[in-house]
């Protein structure tokens, strides 16, 4: 699961604290995206293991305003920079290869909740 941001201003993640600068001042995030990333990916988890999915499914941070200063200390989800993305989600599979059968399920599952959204 990645927690895509695009905020504005200078941001720091220290452990599972978020933090931004307001003047000279670091003031905590109202919601920590750590956390989002997490919670989304337990939810998906639990999605696919209601049809019998056991997957474990791995949460990251991606920070996609390449303006915006960022500064990572210690992070308790994977926080990437969205030029970095590419290679990070290139090293989450080399140990991890889903076989073609758990990965059609999956997959099979998620077009059905598209298609029920789309009907709506």
């Amino acid at each position: 699961v990645l927690e895509v941001k695009t905020l504005h201003g200078a941001y720091r993640n220290v452990g599972e604290r978020w933090e931004y600068r307001a003047g000279r001042r670091w003031r905590p995030m109202s919601k920590s995206p750590s956390r989002q990333a997490r919670d989304n990916a337990g939810r998906l988890a639990g999605f696919l293991q209601a049809d019998k999915v056991k997957q474990w499914v791995e949460a990251a941070v991606v920070w996609a305003n390449t303006e915006s200063a960022l500064t990572v200390e210690n992070p308790m989800v994977a926080v990437w920079t969205l030029d970095r993305l590419p290679d990070e989600l290139g090293n989450l599979w080399q140990d991890r290869r889903l076989d073609e059968a758990t990965q059609a399920r999956i997959v099979e599952k998620l077009t059905r909740l598209g298609e029920k959204k789309e009907r709506r």
